[in-house]
């Protein structure tokens, strides 16, 4: 099985590629209001909050919650951008 060599080098806390996204977000959402789910690492839902926050770390982006998968651990990340 093949993995992703960039997937997998996400820098000393796992976070670059999250970084990279969420510095796109407003880019690719242009004049839009949108929503943006990912899938991360269990360890990344709270790192990712405490981060961006629920008000936003640039005025942008917005941490809104972050939910479980099929087994119970938190997973999934919902963020807007407006």
């Amino acid at each position: 099985i093949m993995k992703n060599f960039g997937a997998l080098c996400g820098g000393d806390d796992g976070l670059n590629v999250v970084r990279d996204i969420v510095a796109m977000l407003p880019q690719w959402a242009g004049e839009s209001k949108c929503t943006c789910w990912m899938e991360v690492d269990v360890s990344h839902p709270i790192m990712i909050r405490d981060w961006i926050g629920g008000s936003g770390n640039d005025d942008v982006n917005k941490f809104v919650e972050y939910r479980q998968d099929l087994c119970g651990r938190d997973r999934f990340v919902r963020l807007e951008v407006s």
